[in-house]
């Protein structure tokens, strides 16, 4: 009758100063949800706690165990009376509020079409056995207390320790797995603990103690140790594991830095620095950059992996047959860019309004602050003491704000301007020549542009808007090679260094391409798909271009980690330019 009286006063709850702010439905279906959960939850804790535990602790359990019951039979029946008490009162707190309005019902069929609902029911059912352990443990006051506590506090720590491992990775299905296992085995601690305290331990309160921790300890065991298998498990997949989804080689070498999906790992997706000649790898960060001889790396490792508030810069010597990782003393704070020059003897490290140059052994050689540099920051080495910078401001709020050009000396510790674009809406792709000589740039009309890599000055334009340009790139030998669209069909543009038109190759059918990289000195390859978006494409063909002769030849389908290695793209968010 309580219940019921609860739920009529939940009726009321629209009259309440706060209800103009919301629905009358609502404002009746918070008030019930809450009556309802009280005598639900509250119910479920007295009863579990004392309907067993009182027959146990004053010996009448004796007197259902003479009668040609099971312990299995007289345990669930107490259970099962106490959990329909406690849901018949928590219905009854709700029945006024469901007959008068349709909220709550929504609210219950929106918890069964996301899937919660057996996960609450579950929660529900495990209440009252859970209330029964807890009352048994704190009324003994046996000094087993002490070690269900740490079997219960280590089965937190594993949980803690499995979530923050895979916290970075941001692998929830693994997460859910894990915790899964864990939550089992606590839960089957839990439901067996009752059954075999009544059979084993009867009347006897010091057998009957002893029996109840050593199933709920065994509970914790076996879900400590199948969240523990299962990281095992996951955490043993290899380079050769993953369905690459990304892939970024160095410039020369076999070293590449891999992403992908595990095979049977709940979507685990981890990333390594491997070797592409023999599989040796470790995990990486997939920002790890490559020296231009592809003898070196470096990367940030976090200190927490649960952020990037502060992280450790390492280098690492490549090698034919591994790779010796080097921690420093460098740490950077926050997101910060990382750039290696061409021997690997000098590494730039661009924070938020900071530049600092540090020689391989980690020691600061330039430390300069200016506006505009930061993560997105993008810049070459002309030499291991220069260094030139292209800075704009990652957010600009919709202001027009210029590409400032800088030229970095590191022995002299001199920075120079030495040039500015003109004033820019948004922050556009660009993209820098090795030489640091030449930009492409996504002008305001969304074509591509060629601009002076010194100066930025506008030299000519590739391709505008109506083209529909989807990627360009710098050539080894200088030249220019551009993809556009037009009604369906693609089209490679080959330009020559100064952005003089030489020829346009027909490509076929197509709504989005990527240049992936020359094959040979006169072959480069290219990635289309007939879908808007190539990162997401679920199909795609990978082409051989024959730039001297244009012949065109397909290579494979569904390469993707090909079709993932474009340097400069618009429409893709996937896509870093």
């Amino acid at each position: 009758m309580a219940a019921l009286g609860a739920g009529m006063i939940a009726l009321a709850a629209p009259l309440l100063p706060a209800a103009r702010l919301h629905p009358p439905d609502e404002m009746r279906a918070g008030a019930a949800a809450i009556f309802a959960l009280a005598f639900g939850v509250g119910t479920a804790l007295m009863l579990g706690g004392s309907i067993l535990a009182s027959d146990f602790f004053e010996r009448r359990l004796g007197f259902y165990l003479s009668r040609p019951l099971s312990a299995v039979s007289i345990w669930s029946g107490k259970m099962a009376a106490a959990l329909l008490l406690a849901s018949s009162g928590a219905a009854l707190a709700l029945l006024p509020s469901a007959i008068a309005g349709a909220s709550l019902r929504d609210q219950a069929l929106g918890l069964i079409r996301s899937g919660q609902a057996p996960a609450l029911l579950a929660a529900a059912l495990l209440l009252v056995p859970l209330a029964h352990v807890g009352a048994v443990i704190l009324r003994s006051r046996s000094p087993l207390l002490l070690l269900d506590l740490a079997a219960l506090g280590i089965a937190s720590l594993t949980a803690r320790a499995v979530y923050l491992e895979f916290l970075p990775h941001e692998a929830d299905g693994v997460l859910l797995v894990s915790l899964s296992l864990l939550a089992a085995g606590v839960a089957a601690g839990v439901l067996a603990a009752g059954p075999i305290q009544v059979a084993k331990g009867r009347t006897d309160l010091k057998r009957g103690r002893l029996v109840l921790s050593v199933a709920l300890w065994s509970g914790c065991v076996l879900g400590i140790l199948a969240a523990l298998g299962w990281r095992s498990w996951v955490l043993s997949a290899g380079p050769g594991d993953i369905a690459v989804h990304i892939a970024r080689p160095a410039a020369k070498g076999d070293w590449a830095v891999t992403w992908g999906r595990a095979a049977w790992r709940a979507g685990y997706s981890p990333t390594f620095l491997v070797n592409t000649s023999n599989l040796a790898a470790r995990r990486a960060p997939g920002d790890t950059v490559f020296s231009g001889d592809g003898r070196r790396a470096a990367w940030l490792e976090p200190e927490d992996p649960r952020s990037r508030k502060r992280a450790r810069l390492i280098l690492a010597d490549l090698g034919s047959k591994g790779l010796i990782a080097r921690p420093t003393s460098v740490f950077v704070h926050g997101f910060a860019g990382l750039l290696l020059d061409a021997a690997g003897s000098r590494v730039a490290v661009f924070e938020t309004g900071l530049l600092a140059v540090y020689d391989a052994g980690g020691r600061q050689l330039l430390s300069i602050r200016r506006e505009g540099l930061g993560w997105g920051t993008k810049a070459t080495f002309l030499s291991k003491d220069q260094l030139r910078v292209w800075s704009a401001p990652w957010w600009n709020d919709g202001k027009p704000l210029p590409i400032e050009i800088l030229d970095v000396h590191v022995a002299c510790k001199r920075v120079a301007l030495a040039g500015r674009s003109e004033p820019l809406v948004a922050r556009p792709p660009f993209l820098a020549d090795a030489e640091g000589a030449r930009l492409l740039l996504r002008s305001g009309t969304d074509g591509i542009e060629l601009r002076n890599g010194t100066t930025a000055a506008f030299m000519t334009l590739l391709a505008d808007k109506r083209e529909e340009a989807l990627s360009a790139d710098f050539l080894p030998d200088g030249r220019i090679a551009a993809v556009r669209s037009a009604e369906g069909s693609l089209s490679l543009r080959l330009f020559s260094g100064d952005g003089a038109p030489i020829r346009e190759i027909p490509l076929g059918p197509g709504r989005s391409a990527s240049l992936s990289g020359m094959a040979s000195p006169s072959t480069l390859l290219a990635t289309i798909s007939d879908e808007e978006m190539i990162g997401r494409s679920s199909s795609t063909r990978t082409l051989a271009i024959d730039l001297e002769t244009a012949v065109v030849r397909p290579v494979a389908k569904d390469l993707r980690p090909v079709a993932r290695y474009a340097r400069f793209v618009d429409r893709d968010p996937t896509r870093v330019a």
